[in-house]
């Protein structure tokens, strides 16, 4: 893989295997860490870089990307696994991308390029600046009708140049695939979708690439699909801007695939009366059920939404401008028929209104608005100028009577004395120049400031124009001559400065590269001993892992046979509390060790989980026989039947049973006078009061009482039979591993207390 270095920019190229780990870069030589995945931001897809996700969909997912070569910004699209691992889709992917990149349309996304990098197959195209209609419907809910117009219409425009240019059909029209530039303008998204038609697979294992609630009957019926499938859902898309909810709606996506086929369309003009009859109509044509009414291309689409614009802002207009009754222009407009003609000599003429009609229409009205504009004008002048004629005869009637004073006349003379008076003494020039000269002998150390503002000045003069500029021009060009010299000695000085300082800057460089090229080189030698340490140790784990895990194998199954065998043997004796005692021990042990070394939980776990299991079976088969033979109140007021007559048991004290026979006949027994039957109806006593039926079973096994578990198997339910099934055969596997490594003695008593039982007798 390939990824961008963070530090430098380069370009590092790795093992897959090197994911998440840290590495030198080649170019800085800066030790920085490899991408987690090979799609994280900064990796390199064919000649993309990375950048971040922007969504996600069936296909894949959408990563805003850098195209390396063209330097500029691109949407990457990635296939998802389920497809780049089907060699037929991939094909067919790579085919209808690149069919998809050769057209160019101002309405749909540009494909930039198709191809696969080790594995990752990726479609580059144009990033768009907006947002996709689904975004806008879910903020507006409803899209205004002229508004809805002109992005169908510019779809629809795409849609035909596909199909004329390369026979190409989307198959999966909807407002999430038409992205909304943010200059308003619509372009048509994803079509890596469509299929060439020639090329189309109707067999029933074609997969419908659809989305419900826009689909067309055609696409979900298996029939051949055409330009006129994109028309259905392209209507059905216009349908939900202009209304703000779907064409069919249902709770599954089976109950509105079926509605697109069967049931009838409502009118988008009975959902939302706002809706003009002349859109309304247009939708319905569009979605008709059978392609043969529909719209037949979608330039006869593109004319009648170009119609409807017009009425559509036309009736607008008319409701601004009148005060009567608003002339609807789509209601005066004759409709058209279908009919077989051609039009321009290449196409069925299938528009649904007649342009000249519509012409007409629009002409009238448009007189008419003009004339209210002109009438407008000349109302408002004829109103203008009899409020002058009021004004001049009250002005003449309050002035009439008024006559002109010249308190103090002026001759000739005091005039041109005046005129000379007033001529201003300097001109905006001369006082400029002074201004500089002024600045200069109060700054004479600002020679770059006096310079500049020299040169500001003369780039807009032409020379002197009078005798006062004439006065201060050859001070100012002085100033101007020695500041030029001066400047000149200052930039030689500031040079030399300058190329001292580069000098200095130059070995300080020299100087910072060695210093960070040696800080590099340790850097490098730590990670690099740091790494070998830690395969050191990771290779001392692994030996001693190896080592314990040998032992274990020699020495666990040697261990566990032998406790084993303790442990069958102390269950004959009904010791259950020694035998878990024993088991406990062999689990902790190993529990220990699996805790010290996760390495051997794999192996080891399932082991431990049985014991614990088994462990706890003996822990229950030990409560029932304290509840039977010496927890004096468990069994109270338990019946039970003794030497073949009905007794009510009391309790078990010190070694004896304690029972009423009759009404008020109190007797005693010892426990070990009884017999074998009844000692046995109180261990099924003590297992109900318990409620520990289901370990009769493991009672039964572990006391070697075949009668008594083949009892037990019988009255269980059908969990509890799976459960005793399992432990028969995990004590298959237990008992054959103890006979085979067991002591002789161990073995005899053991073939004694077990070999009577069915399941185990081959085991003997």
């Amino acid at each position: 893989m390939r990824f961008q270095c963070p530090e430098c920019g380069g370009v590092v190229a790795v093992e897959n295997s090197d994911l998440n780990t840290m590495v030198q870069c080649g170019h800085c030589s800066k030790i920085v860490k490899v991408p987690a995945s090979r799609v994280a931001p900064g990796c390199l897809v064919g000649d993309f870089i990375i950048r971040s996700e922007i969504g996600r969909g069936g296909m894949g997912v959408v990563y805003l990307a850098h195209q390396i070569s063209l330097d500029r910004p691109a949407a990457l699209k990635v296939l998802s696994d389920q497809y780049a691992n089907n060699a037929e889709f991939v094909v067919g992917f790579i085919k209808e991308a690149r069919a998809a990149a050769k057209l160019n349309h101002p309405h749909i996304v540009q494909a930039y390029a198709v191809g696969e990098d080790d594995g990752i197959f990726y479609f580059a195209m144009e990033n768009i600046d907006g947002e996709t209609m689904k975004k806008v419907l879910k903020r507006e809910k409803v899209i205004p009708v002229d508004q809805a117009i002109s992005i169908i219409q510019q779809i629809a425009e795409a849609l035909n140049y596909a199909w004329i240019e390369q026979k190409l059909i989307h198959r999966d029209i909807k407002p999430d695939n038409i992205m909304l530039t943010s200059s308003g303008r619509a372009k048509l998204a994803d079509l890596g979708l469509a299929r060439v038609a020639g090329d189309i697979d109707d067999s029933e294992d074609d997969e419908v690439m659809g989305t419900p609630q826009y689909i067309s009957p055609e696409h979900l019926t298996g029939a051949p699909m055409d330009g006129r499938s994109d028309i259905y859902s392209l209507g059905a898309t216009f349908y939900h801007f202009v209304t703000g909810r779907f064409p069919f709606e249902g709770k599954t996506g089976a109950e509105i695939a079926k509605k697109h086929i069967t049931d009838p369309l409502i009118p988008p003009n009975k959902v939302n009366p706002a809706v003009p009859d002349c859109v309304s109509r247009i939708i319905e044509k569009m979605m008709a059920k059978n392609p043969i009414m529909r719209y037949q291309t979608a330039e006869s689409l593109v004319d009648d939404l170009r119609v409807a614009k017009k009425m559509v802002e036309a009736a607008a207009q008319d409701k601004k401008t009148s005060h009567h009754a608003p002339h609807h222009a789509a209601g005066k407009v004759q409709h058209g028929k279908v009919h077989a003609g051609k039009r321009n000599g290449k196409e069925p003429d299938d528009r649904l209104f007649d342009e000249d009609s519509v012409s007409v229409v629009l002409e009238a009205q448009k007189k008419e608005q003009q004339m209210m504009k002109m009438m407008i004008p000349a109302i408002i002048g004829a109103v203008v100028l009899a409020a002058i004629v009021v004004i001049g005869i009250i002005w003449f009637f309050i002035h009439r009577d008024d006559k002109p004073k010249d308190p103090h006349p002026v001759g000739i003379e005091q005039q041109v004395a005046a005129k000379k008076k007033k001529r201003p003494a300097a001109t905006p020039a001369s006082r400029e120049m002074n201004d500089i000269l002024a600045f200069a002998e109060l700054n004479k150390t600002k020679v770059d400031e006096v310079h500049a503002r020299c040169e500001k000045f003369l780039a807009g003069y032409s020379g002197p124009e009078n005798d006062v500029e004439e006065a201060v021009f050859p001070e100012f060009m002085g100033l101007f001559s020695r500041a030029d010299e001066l400047l000149i000695k200052f930039q030689r000085e500031r040079a030399a400065e300058h190329r001292d300082e580069a000098i200095k800057q130059y070995l300080a460089d020299i100087e910072r590269k060695e210093r960070e090229e040696r800080e590099r080189a340790e850097r490098a030698e730590e990670y690099k001993r740091r790494r070998e340490e830690r395969e050191r140790k990771q290779a001392e784990r692994a030996a001693a892992v190896k080592e314990i895990r040998e032992k274990l194998r020699e020495s666990l199954p040697q261990q566990k046979a032998d406790v084993m065998a303790e442990v069958f043997l102390k269950t004959a004796k009904s010791d259950f509390a020694a035998a878990k005692e024993d088991l406990d021990k062999v689990c902790e042990e190993v529990e220990k060790i699996i805790k010290e070394m996760p390495e051997l939980r794999g192996e080891f776990k399932s082991q431990v989980v049985w014991l614990r299991r088994f462990s706890e079976a003996l822990g229950d088969c030990d409560a029932i026989q304290k509840a039977a033979f010496s927890d004096g109140d468990k069994l109270a007021n338990s019946k039970l039947q003794l030497n073949g007559k009905p007794i009510v048991i009391e309790g078990i004290v010190k070694g004896k049973l304690r029972y009423r026979q009759g009404r008020n006949m109190q007797s005693a027994i010892a426990m070990n006078k009884l017999s074998a039957e009844t000692k046995k109806d109180l261990i099924h006593l003590a297992a109900e009061k318990l409620g520990k039926q289901e370990q009769l079973f493991i009672y039964a096994l572990m006391t070697g009482d075949a009668a008594g578990m083949k009892a037990a198997r019988a009255d269980m339910s059908e969990e509890g039979n799976k459960v005793a099934k399992e432990y028969i055969n995990n004590f298959r596997k237990t008992l054959k591993l103890t006979m085979e490594r067991t002591s002789v003695s161990n073995r005899d008593k053991l073939v004694k207390l077990l070999g009577k039982i069915p399941e185990f007798k081959e085991l003997f």
